[in-house]
């Protein structure tokens, strides 16, 4: 029986590509920006270099392109991580996997959190990948429910249309909620 080969869509990749490297960069970001406030010696030790670093990260994280180019990088992201889905063999499978990877970043982060008295502010209880779990099994659910392609456009519009009226993009980080005062969240 001859094996077929599978097609590979050069334009998701593309954007799948440009949408991660931007997000890195983002993370990346933070990460630095982050460093006065991750170390307690930061301002005694007072490398120009590493100081210098963490201010552009700052000016980065405070900037309009940020502010603009965030939320429009995470939606291709979606986008196209939403439109390859249709292109899974097992949906289940793969849903079941992104379930139990972010169940243990979930772990570890809080765990590091927890091991750090809560001054490492860390813990990630629902991120992309949770995200990423969540709507792959819900579309496999509703796809065995009623396996209707406007059905599940109409539920994805619907539910697009919710995080518009929520306002998904002013979700606030823990740190801007006042939950960073909590000694841990484990």
């Amino acid at each position: 029986m001859a094996k077929t080969e599978r097609v590979r869509i050069w334009e998701l990749d593309f954007f799948r590509g440009f949408a991660i490297i931007m997000m890195v960069y983002d993370h990346l970001m933070y990460d630095l920006k982050s460093l006065p406030q991750w170390y307690g010696n930061f301002e005694v030790v007072a490398n120009p270099a590493v100081t210098f670093v963490s201010r552009i990260a700052l000016g980065y994280w405070l900037s309009l392109a940020r502010e603009i180019g965030h939320p429009i990088f995470v939606a291709i992201f979606l986008l196209v991580s939403g439109i390859s889905f249709n292109f899974s063999r097992s949906n289940l499978r793969r849903g079941l996997k992104f379930l139990a990877f972010a169940l243990l970043i979930s772990a570890v982060t809080l765990l590091v959190q927890s091991a750090t008295g809560g001054g490492l502010r860390i813990g990630i209880i629902h991120g992309i990948i949770h995200m990423f779990a969540l709507g792959t099994l819900l579309t496999w659910l509703l796809r065995k429910l009623w396996d209707n392609d406007v059905f599940l456009f109409a539920m994805g519009l619907g539910i697009i249309g919710l995080g518009i009226v929520f306002k998904f993009w002013e979700v606030a980080y823990v740190a801007d909620t006042g939950l960073q005062d909590r000694k841990s969240v484990v």
